[in-house]
């Protein structure tokens, strides 16, 4: 009986360890929440913008909590609104942000001209419908592009 009376105890002890680990964790990248929506593209094949997108993501976890672009198209499908229009209005924006916990929306465009990629971000801060936009070129080699202009696309913005 006394073996029984435990593991409750044994349980929750364990549950809150691990609740604490996950927050900490959380901390650990940054304070602020960020909701990601894929990029649009032009003059990019689908893997390509995939691997611009994988690595928009990949960089902004590293500094905030992340929310996926898949909770935010199901916010799209609640709110029953259309990706275009959310990227062409800020308050929009800022609406699909805050019904998915957000403080932040991350939106943008890569695109190639010739040998020349480039990615442009846009931050909405859900409070106040503000737009940060950063711009980045990278002539040449797509893999440089995705290791130094969308690195350093993602960092500006986030600072």
């Amino acid at each position: 009986m006394r073996t029984a009376s435990k593991l409750p105890v044994f349980i929750l002890i364990s549950f809150l360890s691990i609740t604490l680990f996950s927050s900490e964790t959380v901390q650990a990248r940054g304070s602020v929440s960020v909701a990601l929506m894929d990029l649009e593209s032009t003059n990019l094949n689908h893997s390509l913008t995939n691997q611009v997108n994988q690595a928009v993501a990949s960089e902004t976890s590293r500094r905030t909590r992340t929310i996926s672009n898949g909770q935010v198209l199901n916010a799209l499908n609640r709110e029953r609104l259309s990706k275009s229009s959310v990227l062409s209005n800020p308050d929009l924006t800022a609406r699909v942000g805050r019904s998915v916990g957000a403080q932040k929306v991350l939106t943008g465009l890569a695109s190639r001209v010739n040998d020349i990629y480039i990615i442009t971000l846009k931050l909405t801060d859900v409070n106040n419908q503000s737009v940060r936009q950063v711009t980045r070129n990278h002539r040449g080699n797509f893999n440089q592009f995705l290791s130094t202009s969308v690195r350093d696309a993602v960092n500006e913005l986030l600072k």
